[in-house]
């Protein structure tokens, strides 16, 4: 594969953990992944670098650590142990975290660890995401299988929402934008027109769209505006991940602000974040939160 024009980094960074994740059986070497993975700059130092950057930022950023073996220069996707602290957020955030269950792994798994009862849990990013960023990367038009429907689609962006991938742009058959969840596409995702067949529209804004899939926002439950108490170190996780604003502060911990449609994805997020978060408002949350937490001590 020859060499492709520069990415931009978070995309390149997913592309990343796609490639080695789908090279699990054949280990790639720096100079396959600088070569096949789209967005990397020429010059042996200047893609050691990017490298380098990037899968800090899997490990940083996505809890994805990364072995290389020096002798051939191969890189492997690392299956994290979790700490006993984590296990029990993971477990009692798990309707919000992909779970693979027992067994061995898919071929796609990037990330994973152990419940307390030592089974595994694996957090992954499909395998087509690869293909679908380098549809957007050239304007390819794409068709995919997906709920038994043939679709063909220009392909905007891609993004992560509670724990699932998504890809957004629209969809020739009804006009419309769409939002597509990438686990459930049902076939390869194949080329369906010459490079440059279309553009993403100048106001196109691909953070909105893709947490316009998010169930806080179109959740079964009346909305609401929640009002969330968090340590001052998990602000910045909290309303990057979703949405939110800073609306006061209390003795050093932040109040955000938060719009809310489903009560009960609200709740899973909110534990997963342990002692740090605690919802001050509207009464029929606090409620929601308190008699979830009160059936659990008594069973």
């Amino acid at each position: 594969m020859g060499r492709r024009a520069e990415s931009r980094p978070v995309e390149r960074v997913v592309a990343l953990a796609a490639y080695v994740s789908e090279r699990a059986g054949s280990p790639p070497t720096r100079a396959e992944i600088v070569t096949d993975v789209p967005g990397y700059p020429e010059g042996d130092e200047a893609n050691r670098k990017a490298l380098r950057r990037d899968l800090s930022d899997l490990a940083e950023h996505f809890g994805i650590e990364t072995d290389c073996d020096p002798a051939e220069d191969r890189y492997r996707l690392r299956r994290p142990f979790l700490t006993s602290d984590e296990r029990r957020v993971l477990i009692a955030a798990a309707t919000i975290a992909q779970v693979q269950g027992l067994g061995e792994p898919d071929p796609d798994d990037i990330g994973g660890g152990v419940d307390e009862y030592g089974r595994f849990i694996f957090i992954t990013v499909p395998h087509r995401t690869l293909a679908l960023f380098e549809a957007i990367r050239a304007r390819i038009p794409v068709t995919f299988v997906y709920h038994g429907r043939t679709r063909t689609f220009h392909a905007y962006a891609l993004g992560e929402m509670t724990s699932h991938w998504y890809v957004t742009g629209l969809e020739q058959e009804s006009g419309g934008q769409r939002q597509f969840r990438i686990d459930r596409i049902e076939s390869d995702v194949s080329p369906a027109g010459a490079p440059g067949s279309y553009e993403v529209p100048g106001d196109f804004d691909a953070p909105e769209a893709i947490r316009g899939v998010d169930p806080f926002r179109w959740g079964p439950d009346p909305k609401v505006t929640a009002r969330v108490l968090l340590g001052a170190d998990h602000v910045q996780g909290f309303v990057g991940e979703y949405g939110g604003t800073v609306v006061d502060h209390i003795d050093g911990d932040a109040v955000v602000e938060v719009e809310v449609a489903h009560y009960d994805a609200f709740r899973w997020r909110l534990l997963s974040f342990g002692t740090h978060a605690r919802v001050l408002s509207p009464p029929a949350l606090v409620d929601h939160v308190r008699s979830h937490l009160t059936s659990i001590v008594r069973t």
